[in-house]
């Protein structure tokens, strides 16, 4: 039996969800028996809680990503993948809007690959950066991501077009990064 505890907090902090076992669960802060979210997940590639009670994930290796009310339910596809360029979508963020997210593209090919973002009302997803890394939104407006000789990078993000300003800056490293996950 493999656990894998990945937790993402509700947004107002009453509640975490975490994958154990292929379910995804949710937990109250107060205590209390944990209630399933999904069940039959293959993976865990990452999830994110919006704040319309929505968990975002990467519910398996080489899918797009879906969604599902933290109340319990079935998938729903948020993005398409394009198989002839994609293998997978995966390590979402939510960004403070609650619509827009950020994820990362996996792909075989280095044009393709790279930190996306979509958005829950639209079907279209923009490049933001060609890494193959996850990136991470932090206040107050940052864009971290890990390139490839493992060096922690911090790029401007500004809402609410979320559009790249500035140059990217460096922050740290060396990073430990795990390539095929496309994780840092």
């Amino acid at each position: 039996m493999s656990i894998t505890i990945a937790p993402t907090w509700a947004p107002d902090g009453g509640s975490l969800a975490f994958f154990a076992n292929g379910v995804w669960k949710q937990v109250r802060r107060q205590g209390g028996p944990a209630s399933t979210i999904v069940a039959n997940v293959t993976n865990n590639m990452g999830a994110t809680w919006g704040p319309d009670d929505v968990l975002l994930t990467a519910a398996a290796n080489r899918t797009a990503l879906s969604r599902v009310a933290a109340s319990g339910g079935s998938l729903q596809p948020v993005t398409t993948l394009d198989a002839s360029k994609e293998n997978s979508h995966r390590w979402p963020q939510l960004l403070p809007d609650g619509r827009h997210f950020l994820f990362t593209v996996r792909s075989d090919s280095a044009e393709t690959l790279g930190i996306r973002i979509g958005s829950l009302d639209a079907p279209d997803v923009r490049p933001l950066v060609n890494v193959a890394s996850p990136g991470r939104f932090v206040e107050p407006g940052w864009l971290l991501f890990v390139t490839p000789d493992q060096v922690l990078m911090a790029q401007h993000l500004d809402p609410p077009a979320w559009t790249l300003q500035g140059t990217r800056q460096q922050v740290a490293g060396p990073i430990r990064y795990n390539g095929p996950s496309f994780a840092a």
